[in-house]
């Protein structure tokens, strides 16, 4: 995941992936099942994921622009990608 403001990578912000979700399941982090961080490059992984449904879901501080931020997205990993294989999802986040 590559985590994004405007223009430029938002760095340390934590993401949150709900499993078999189609709709966004809110801003309750604690309904998600996993968890990580974006690096000082704006980018994080979840590894290992099967094929499904899931939401990404961003909230955080972002240090260059000065604001809270959030964004989210939903990913359809098919059958065709491998488990093994990455897949890349830039995160639009905003005020």
């Amino acid at each position: 995941v590559q985590v994004m403001h405007h223009s430029w990578n938002v760095p340390n912000i934590p993401l949150y992936l709900k499993k078999n979700a189609t709709e966004f399941p809110g801003n309750d982090t604690s309904v998600y099942e996993l968890k990580t961080y974006a690096d000082s490059d704006g980018k994080a992984a979840f590894d290992k994921l099967y094929p499904g449904k899931y939401y990404l879901f961003a909230k955080g501080y972002d240090y260059y622009f000065g604001a809270d931020v959030v964004g989210s997205t939903f990913i359809n990993l098919t059958s065709s990608a491998s488990v093994n294989e990455p897949v890349h999802v830039t995160l639009m986040v905003s005020e």
